[in-house]
């Protein structure tokens, strides 16, 4: 990735730990876009995306969703992915925003 990724310090990490999660969130936002690059026409929620990432063992099993949704976010910022228009039922019965590769 080439434009700088987000990191929201909102717990006041410092030093060793500060770094260890800069470098995690680098690794999430790195493989969903590597993910997304390798299946270009998907069209996918952010539970979907953790779920697909997941069974390649891309992420740790302990990855939170929100983590997932701000990889995303962070990723959509940066020119490389795109929030649909479109919708999916979801893990919780609720409309969620689908996700693909930007077209740039």
């Amino acid at each position: 990735m080439k434009r700088k990724p987000l990191y929201f310090n909102t717990t006041n990490l410092e030093g060793k730990e500060l770094q260890e999660s800069i470098r995690r969130t680098l690794t999430q936002d790195a493989n969903i876009l590597q993910f997304f690059r390798a299946n270009p026409t998907a069209k996918l929620t952010k539970y979907e995306v953790l779920d697909n990432l997941l069974k390649a063992n891309m992420i740790h099993n302990l990855t939170p969703e929100t983590s997932i949704g701000r990889a995303l976010n962070t990723l959509m910022r940066n020119g490389y992915i795109e929030k649909l228009k479109e919708y999916r039922v979801g893990k919780y019965g609720k409309r969620n925003h689908l996700w693909k590769l930007s077209d740039n």
